[in-house]
């Protein structure tokens, strides 16, 4: 007697192998699209900071700017300024002859940085308007 294989009626023949195939499809998918989101991520933290650097750049040049009309106008009290890519307000306040420069300035008004500058004003008419640094640093808002 010959021993022939029998069908299994249960698993039709190819339907095991479809079904790896659709499992590896499906984990390959999964990969991919974690792939995929951890590349936006990435990219939008990428743009975050670089338009962190630009409102600190921007913060940067209003303190200077400020700094030098305090130089040519010791009774400069600040503003608010527009810039190509966002604005900024500089805020003085006086105690005696030191200064305190609030900048506050943003990029397309959504990104914000601050710097705080003390200072102290000095000079006399023949050495006119002597200005000293006596801080700079970034704040938080």
């Amino acid at each position: 007697m010959k021993y022939k294989a029998q069908r299994n009626a249960l698993f039709p023949r190819g339907v095991v192998a479809l079904f790896l195939i659709v499992l590896i499809a499906a984990a390959s998918f999964i990969m991919a699209y974690g792939s995929a989101l951890l590349g936006v991520g990435e990219l939008d933290m990428g743009y975050v900071a670089s338009r962190g650097r630009e409102a600190f750049a921007n913060a940067d040049g209003c303190a200077e700017d400020a700094l030098r009309r305090l130089r040519y106008d010791t009774g400069y009290t600040g503003g608010t300024y527009t810039l190509p890519n966002g604005g900024c307000v500089i805020i003085i306040t006086t105690a005696g002859s030191t200064r305190t420069l609030s900048v506050t300035a943003n990029v397309a008004d959504t990104y914000f940085k601050a710097i705080q500058v003390d200072v102290t004003v000095g000079g006399d008419s023949v050495t006119g308007t002597i200005i000293t640094v006596d801080s700079w640093k970034e704040i938080s808002l």
